[in-house]
């Protein structure tokens, strides 16, 4: 794994550009700054419909033999991911509160 790294190393820029995500721009699409658990659990289905449909297009990428858009759906997919945990959490606070 340290070999890995070390190549990789050199590389860590390039890699953080193509694998950038536009957070703000997912959480305003999906509504994710609301309070209200109605409209979170929504987004947690609108979220789970995109990730599906992105991993679709990941296997078209590869299929292509195109790496960049590979790892810009991967990266979306896992910004996705860890928002859906957030908003999980979210959810369960709110829910708590009332």
């Amino acid at each position: 794994m340290e070999k890995i790294d070390s190549i990789l190393d050199g590389y860590k820029e390039v890699v953080a550009k193509i694998t950038t995500v536009d957070t703000e721009g997912l959480i305003k699409y999906f509504k994710l700054d609301s309070d209200d658990p109605a409209v979170l659990e929504e987004a947690l289905k609108q979220m789970w419909a995109r990730a599906g449909s992105l991993e679709i297009s990941v296997v078209q990428a590869v299929q292509k033999g195109d790496f960049k858009e590979k790892a810009e759906l991967e990266a979306e997919v896992r910004e996705i991911r860890r928002l859906e945990i957030m908003t999980h959490d979210k959810i369960r606070e709110l829910k708590n509160k009332a």
